[in-house]
């Protein structure tokens, strides 16, 4: 008896078409899986960046991208044995940057939030950091409460996981975003009386407005919130990319090399 005669015409039918499924579902993933391949025969990694300094900022001086994210970047590169290449992008477009390949990696200090890893792969993380506010030092504000008032102004930036968490936390202020990338442009904002405060990644803007005293800025005083994971993007599928980092990443972390580099741009001992 013919093999095929044992199962009615439905049946093969089913069969045929979960067939098919599995190997377009191969096919899919192997066109997907394609990244490092690519990266490797082109000889170049192309890492988007928006600018949080000093994470990753432009240098106005050399137009050049620099900190310590596109540090960790240019050792990527140079394991992989291929050259970096910086692609300019902002917090409110880097994801689509990355979903629409103009680059291999989302690289600025993204917040690790469930709204993108609806749309994107993460890596592991290369540190962690939090939010809060900032205001001018002559500021009578000195808890999230002064700040959570009719009439108040906040300002963040547009796209940035941190405003997304500003939305939800305070419940009276208004949360006003602005487009610009340019961390001077937004403290601006405070120190010139057009806002109460600026909520942003703390970490980073704590030592950013250390470097820049003319400001006149301060942090609120409370404990900032939201404490997320740092992370690099790369698009959905990209699993091979994916593991490739993550590979690498461990390796800095045991080499003492993230420390060295934490240390570097950020003047404090490296904390997981």
């Amino acid at each position: 008896m013919h093999l095929l005669s044992i199962f009615t015409r439905k049946e093969c039918r089913k069969i045929g078409a979960a067939i098919l499924f599995v190997l377009g579902f191969a096919q899919y993933a192997a066109a997907a899986d394609s990244a490092v391949d690519t990266i490797l025969s082109k000889g170049e990694l192309r890492v988007c960046w928006a600018e949080d300094n000093p994470y990753s900022y432009k240098d106005p001086a050399t137009g050049k991208w620099e900190g310590f994210d596109h540090d960790m970047a240019v050792d990527l590169a140079s394991a992989m044995e291929v050259k970096l290449v910086d692609v300019d992008s902002t917090f409110k477009t880097i994801i689509a940057s990355v979903k629409n390949h103009e680059c291999d990696i989302g690289g600025a200090a993204l917040f690790d939030t469930m709204k993108r890893a609806e749309v994107v792969l993460f890596t592991d993380p290369l540190s962690y950091e939090t939010s809060g506010a900032f205001v001018k030092n002559d500021s009578p504000y000195k808890t999230y409460a002064d700040l959570d008032k009719k009439g108040k102004v906040l300002i963040s930036k547009t796209g940035s996981a941190s405003g997304d968490f500003a939305k939800r936390f305070f419940k009276n202020a208004e949360i006003r975003f602005v487009a610009s990338d340019n961390s001077s442009v937004d403290a601006a904002e405070v120190a010139n009386g057009r806002a109460d405060a600026w909520w942003v990644s703390y970490t980073s803007t704590s030592r950013m407005l250390q470097q820049n005293p003319q400001f006149g800025m301060r942090p609120l005083g409370e404990k900032p919130l939201d404490r997320v994971g740092i992370v690099w993007a790369i698009d959905l599928n990209e699993y091979h990319l994916q593991q490739v980092i993550n590979v690498w990443l461990r390796g800095q972390l045991n080499s003492g090399r993230t420390a060295e580099l934490w240390k570097k741009w950020f003047g404090t001992d490296y904390v997981q």
